[in-house]
């Protein structure tokens, strides 16, 4: 997401979508992964990222991801399902949806369950008093 307008919750979506890949090693995730889906970030001129993981892998990634985007100035959001695997990693926000692995942005062909997760993610995302602070839309 690029900076709000006055008149708007968000002023635009950038042009890019980034994905990380899950077949690769902690190491690596760290070393290459992170530091280049931040610098597509701050090439797209992004003030905040939200992070849609999927498997368990994904889980642990964008997490990873989402750290190494707030240390460099960009917030994160991550919604996902899997709650163990983010807490451990320890990201700065977090909105948790008690559904199956790969469903972390609302319920299947359920736009008003989507709509209202989007909308608790853009709560927390705005407002979280702290770091590593988890919400539920449940």
């Amino acid at each position: 997401m690029r900076q709000r307008a006055a008149s708007g919750r968000i002023g635009s979506v950038a042009a890019r979508f980034h994905g990380a890949p899950t077949n690769r090693s902690h190491r690596v995730t760290l070393e290459t992964d992170c530091p280049e889906i931040v610098a597509r970030c701050k090439a797209d001129g992004v003030d905040a990222a939200i992070l849609v993981p999927n498997c368990p892998v994904c889980h642990q990634s964008v997490s990873l991801a989402a750290r190494m985007l707030e240390e460099n100035g960009i917030s994160t959001i991550v919604m996902g399902c899997a709650k163990d695997i983010v807490e451990y990693v320890g990201v700065p926000r977090f909105l948790f949806s008690d559904f199956p692995l790969g469903n972390g942005a609302g319920r299947p062909k359920d736009p008003a369950s989507q709509a209202l997760t989007l909308e608790l993610a853009l709560s927390v995302l705005e407002a979280a008093p702290a770091p590593r602070t988890l919400c539920s839309p449940r």
